[in-house]
């Protein structure tokens, strides 16, 4: 079967001269005055519970093709993240401006909500006939009491892209343009754009992951006082964003945003530290399996071959791939398996890395009316597969609740988003390890537990610099790129140390991480692997029960808190133990991999 493997976005418009973009955007605009127009002086839909309901469906059928960014604005950024044509980018900017210009018209409607008094609110959320949007109601509720002004609202709103998203997409613009000449594995010299640099650092041969890190390494180093400046002006955005709003921590907003209490996400950070040993021991047994006494810091990654040395023996087509991802989805559920297959045919799966296109992998799901977009960097190495079922499973996730609830419930938080991510990923490494031989199988459930590491140890230490920063800078007023450093090392070497060195040159490595200029998600990476293991264990006993984790999990989108929904499976995430448990497990892991490699003579 033929798939299109670049994204087709010529059924939403045709760039550059296309008047149903102007119709487009027209027609949400007019649709999106009128609603304001309305309830802006018939006010009775903050008591009036028939009135709620009505001026409720108005609203969901706005948000059935506007959620704070119009197809154009969508069109467009899909076209920057592949193509750094200026004009393209002005497109992009003028559609985005459009869309912040109709967002702050349309926010009255939540700020509103979020002052119904106590007693309506109450009335509110008993009344059946609102039932099916009551979890947004209660959200509202919840997060009211930072809300500002209406007025104060649209200046933040039309402020922020000046004053946050410029900068924080900077350095990402700086990087993305370096192009250099790096050692290939033939011995010769190869251009190469920064973001294809790190996929050099899994080499088999030494001289290329030295080259590639000491190239990575200068073009961060280039650039790190103006990062420095960059990554000041953010925290301070962020201090007087919180202190406006009165969130008692910096990390509050995320929490919020994301239906979870701090004390959920703090007795996670806080297992997690507390078993910090697992990736000690782990990062150990790898230097062992290399016949190192330690790892430099570009080393940490280097796959194991069946024979003891770095190899990258193990590569695969894209049509291995699908057909990997394929039979993983159709085995748990043959609608997801149907999903994966839909996007391929319709072009909504970037699959190969090409000049200009950003680095890394990512599913965007837009609204039902408007796309599901997969991005990866296909390169046919083991973890680009598991990668490709990682954003299946968000995009899965994005589809079963687009058909399931209205379009107010359509998202879900990060805390969310990431359980069925990582609940796909493992299930197609496990039919990946199924398809090679032993040693090989070895090599793949080593990348796994590496994986595993990053995902919890790794992204809590990130998650702990993002604090430890805007901790710095909310005391002295300035985190110098000599305490960036510090603090980025001290937080690396918290996971990694003693077996992994927090080389010298490795202290700007932060710089490019774009999660902390996105403030503290990085938890969720940690929470989704250690939530998506304890239904991968559930359905390996049972495979019924993925017809219960559809239901109560992937179709729930935002009608309910993830507290309620993992709740429905059997999973109090609100107890530290259950976070115990999945470390246990992962420990557990890791000793089953480390006694398969004495079996093979590795050790």
């Amino acid at each position: 079967m033929t798939y299109k493997l670049q994204w087709d976005l010529s059924w939403m418009f045709s760039w550059p001269k296309d008047p149903s973009i102007k119709q487009d955007d027209d027609l949400i605009a007019k649709k999106i005055n009128a609603f304001a127009n309305k309830w802006k002086k018939d006010q009775s839909y903050l008591h009036d519970t028939d009135a709620l309901r009505e001026a409720l469906e108005e609203y969901e059928e706005i948000c059935q093709n506007f959620y704070w960014w119009t197809k154009s604005s969508i069109y467009f950024w899909l076209m920057t993240v592949t193509n750094k044509d200026k004009e393209i980018k002005s497109a992009y900017n003028k559609a985005q401006d459009f869309s912040t210009k109709l967002s702050n018209i349309l926010q009255f409607f939540e700020l509103s909500l979020g002052k119904v008094d106590k007693k309506n609110q109450e009335k509110f959320l008993a009344d059946q006939s609102v039932a099916e949007y009551h979890e947004f109601l209660r959200n509202i509720f919840v997060q009211s009491r930072y809300f500002l002004t209406e007025k104060e609202e649209s200046l933040y709103t039309t402020m922020s892209k000046t004053s946050y998203q410029n900068r924080r997409d900077m350095i990402r613009d700086f990087l993305a343009s370096e192009k250099m000449l790096v050692l290939n594995e033939k011995g010769e010299k190869e251009e190469k754009w920064f973001f294809q640099l790190h996929s050099l650092l899994a080499s088999t041969d030494e001289n290329v992951r030295d080259d590639a890190a000491a190239h990575i390494n200068n073009v961060l180093e280039k650039y790190v006082d103006v990062a420095e400046m960059e990554i000041n002006s953010i925290l301070e955005y962020k201090k007087l964003t919180d202190e406006v709003r009165g969130y008692e921590r910096p990390d509050q907003a995320r929490h919020l945003s994301d239906w979870v209490s701090s004390s959920v996400v703090d007795a996670l950070v806080e297992a997690t530290v507390a078993s910090n040993n697992i990736s000690h021991d782990f990062y150990e047994f790898k230097a062992k399996l290399l016949k190192k006494d330690t790892l430099w810091y570009h080393e940490r990654n280097i796959p194991f071959s069946p024979v003891g040395s770095p190899s990258s023996t193990m590569k695969f087509s894209f049509d291995e791939a699908v057909d990997i991802v394929k039979k993983t989805l159709s085995d748990l559920d043959q609608e997801f398996a149907d999903i994966f297959v839909k996007m391929l045919e319709q072009g909504a799966i970037d699959v190969y890395p090409q000049e200009w296109k950003e680095g890394g992998a990512f599913n965007a799901g837009v609204g039902k009316n408007i796309g599901n977009f997969v991005m990866v960097n296909f390169n046919g190495f083991a973890r680009d597969i598991t990668t490709l079922a990682h954003e299946m499973g968000h995009a899965i996730h994005t589809e079963l609740t687009w058909n399931t609830q209205n379009a107010v419930n359509y998202g879900y938080g990060m805390f969310a988003a990431e359980v069925a991510s990582t609940f796909v990923e493992k299930f197609a490494l496990d039919e990946l390890i199924s398809r090679v031989p032993k040693e090989e199988q070895f090599a793949l459930r080593l990348e796994w537990i590496q994986e595993a590491i990053a995902a919890v140890h790794r992204q809590i230490a990130c998650y702990r610099f993002e604090q430890a920063i805007h901790e710095e800078y909310r005391e002295k007023g300035l985190v110098s790129k000599e305490k960036l450093w510090s603090l980025f090392q001290e937080k690396m070497a918290s996971y990694m140390w003693p077996f992994v060195e927090q080389s010298a040159w490795s202290e700007n490595w932060w710089l490019h991480w774009s999660h902390i200029r996105r403030f503290f998600y990085v938890y969720t990476y940690s929470s989704g692997l250690l939530i998506a293991k304890a239904l991968q264990k559930r359905v390996r006993e049972d495979k019924s029960l993925v017809a219960e984790i559809k239901k109560h999990f992937l179709s729930a989108g935002q009608s309910r808190s993830p507290e309620q929904m993992f709740a429905a499976m059997g999973i109090d995430i609100t107890d530290k133990t259950f976070w115990e448990d999945g470390l246990h497990w992962l420990r557990k892991d890791l000793e089953e991999t480390i006694a398969l490699a004495k079996e093979l003579g590795y050790l």
